[in-house]
């Protein structure tokens, strides 16, 4: 069966067979399981974070000799690397400005040969499931021609060439934006 238990709080007392007993937390966007506990401690049979899982021992009786079943969560952990890649008419090494809307970190990136260009990795770390919104400051004679993100899923919207803009999904892991200028 199925219970929404919000967090900080718990549900009412489920009944289920004595024995073992498999529960597992649906995943929630932008956190992931840490650990798992029991009251009685020793009823606590496996964890399995990765899988979102806990193993718990049941006895037979009533609600006074339940299992508490606690699940600790925390919020998933993101990086975003910016790239610059040098399109036509803009000389390798041009040094190009980004701020990202999460804390208004600003970066400085040289373009590198395209398609990928060079690249760097912002100092912070992000929440997974927040929107951050990376701005290229604007260079006179050298306007962005393209935006990609990579993976693919993170794009949020459409990107801004024109404004020089896009605004990113925070994943687990790596999210890299590739930001293409264009020489007068």
């Amino acid at each position: 069966s199925a219970v929404t238990v919000p967090a900080g709080a718990c549900s009412p007392a489920l009944k289920v067979p004595a024995g073992q007993q498999t529960v597992t937390e649906l995943a929630a966007v932008g956190y992931h399981m840490v650990s798992a506990s029991t009251q009685p401690a020793s009823r606590l049979v496996s964890t399995d974070p990765a899988a979102r899982t806990a193993t718990v021992g049941v006895p037979a009786g009533g609600v006074s000799n339940q299992t508490i079943l606690t699940f600790v969560n925390g919020p998933v952990k993101g990086t975003v690397k910016i790239c610059e890649a040098a399109g036509s008419g803009v000389a390798v090494g041009t040094m190009f400005t980004f701020m990202n809307s999460a804390n208004s970190e600003v970066t400085s990136v040289p373009a590198g040969p395209g398609p990928g260009g060079y690249c760097v990795v912002l100092n912070s770390s992000f929440t997974g499931g927040q929107h951050v919104t990376i701005t290229q400051q604007p260079v006179a004679g050298m306007p962005v021609s393209s935006i990609t993100v990579n993976p693919a899923n993170r794009l949020v919207g459409s990107p801004d060439p024109t404004h020089g803009k896009v605004t990113i999904l925070i994943g687990s892991q790596v999210t890299e934006v590739t930001f293409t200028n264009l020489g007068s």
